[in-house]
């Protein structure tokens, strides 16, 4: 056996500005583990060109079942956007209760 080697992967596909731990396991061709290395913290960089929110929002009901969101395009950056996601979620009166009536307990609302 000859000098120690050094091996290397690449890992995407991340999340930018993320914090990741780390560690590797070695293992034999008959699929036996090793012990684990010491897990070590990585902080991928942030995406400094990540585009502004979109402007000019607006949602309005068109029907009893169905509203129309519309949006502007924010102002260009280097990086074009590609695509939108738009996200909702219903209101109802359990959620106020909760949110007026409830007693805050680590973190959860009890009603």
């Amino acid at each position: 056996v000859g000098e120690l080697d050094i091996y290397k992967t690449h890992v995407g596909q991340l999340s930018s500005g993320s914090t990741y731990l780390v560690r590797v396991v070695a293992h034999t061709s008959d699929g036996s583990v090793g012990e684990s290395s010491e897990e070590i913290k990585v902080v991928t960089t942030p995406d400094l060109d990540l585009p502004d929110p979109p402007e000019n929002l607006e949602a309005r009901a068109i029907s009893s079942t169905s509203i129309h969101i519309s949006w502007s395009s924010p102002k260009p950056k280097n990086t074009p956007v590609t695509g939108y996601k738009s996200y909702y979620m219903e209101v109802t009166q359990i959620y106020f209760a909760k949110f007026f009536l409830g007693i805050l307990v680590q973190g959860l609302f009890l009603i």
